[in-house]
């Protein structure tokens, strides 16, 4: 199930960090979570696989990053995956 608004402001800390993630059924496109912090913050991440490594691209701070402007950010990156281009510069996924 999608990550709403409501349910990323109701989000609490627990003893150590945790990720809450955006379910879009979509294999091979990375995926956007929130991570929710002890100190009670909360972050965007995409995450992604590459020579089956699971890799972490941070996107922003919630709420000064928007869960729409998130989703777009998500989105873009999953398509260069798509693509077969590595988000975080290199060239290409091998």
């Amino acid at each position: 199930m999608a990550i709403t608004q409501k349910e990323i402001v109701g989000l609490k800390p627990k003893s150590s960090a945790y990720y809450v993630w955006d379910d879009d059924r979509t294999k091979g496109s990375g995926r956007l979570g929130v991570k929710v912090f002890t100190s009670g913050n909360k972050g965007f991440v995409f995450r992604y696989y590459r020579q089956s490594k699971r890799l972490f691209i941070q996107l922003g701070r919630f709420p000064a990053l928007s869960l729409v402007d998130a989703r777009k950010e998500a989105h873009k990156l999953g398509l260069m995956l798509k693509q077969g281009l590595d988000p975080e510069g290199s060239p290409q996924l091998a």
